[in-house]
């Protein structure tokens, strides 16, 4: 079963196995354009999701909905949406502006899938409590929520200069609108 906890885990590896083959063929990761980042990630979730699902990303079949899903499909028949990913940095003169990102997390809600993950980028450590209680306010106000999907959030810090990411989730307690936002950081 797909998780928050467990698309982190995942995502973690992926990340440190891309950090090292940048390091690798000498690159300076603290040069690397976000759409060179965006790749790369998507294709850390490509390449772990690609051998259970169909994966839509501009990476293979061409984007649907979101940057990049997961879709389970039987027969060659589309059955329902996993994941859901949007990688949004924030424009380059605007590092880690709130709007930006959330302009896409509002296309993660709008999406029915198991778990909705949002990467992002905060200048600084401090930025993270700014973007958690939007994301909360956001959540709490949206009234179309579905039992269970989880939400990960994904922050990486520091322009990418020590490639620290902080992460945390939370479950959808009820169908519809919910009164109560609790997130669970991941370590």
């Amino acid at each position: 079963m797909v998780s928050a906890q467990w698309v982190y885990s995942t995502f973690k590896e992926g990340l440190k196995a891309f950090i090292e083959e940048q390091q690798k063929m000498g690159c300076d990761l603290s040069k690397l354009s976000y759409r060179e980042w965006t790749k790369g990630i998507k294709e850390i979730f490509f390449n772990k999701g690609s051998n259970e699902y169909k994966i839509y990303s501009s990476i293979n079949a061409g984007e649907y909905l979101l940057d990049l899903v997961w879709a389970e499909e039987f027969k060659g028949c589309y059955r329902k949406l996993i994941l859901g990913l949007e990688c949004e940095w924030g424009r380059e003169d605007h590092k880690g502006r709130l709007e930006d990102v959330e302009e896409d997390f509002y296309k993660l809600m709008d999406v029915k899938c198991i778990v909705k993950v949002i990467i992002y980028q905060i200048g600084r450590k401090e930025q993270s409590v700014k973007f958690r209680e939007r994301f909360r306010q956001v959540l709490l106000n949206f009234e179309s929520h579905v039992v269970d999907e989880e939400y990960l959030f994904i922050e990486f810090v520091n322009e990418f200069k020590d490639i620290h990411t902080n992460a945390f989730y939370f479950r959808i307690p009820c169908n519809g609108k919910i009164t109560q936002v609790k997130f669970v950081d991941i370590v």
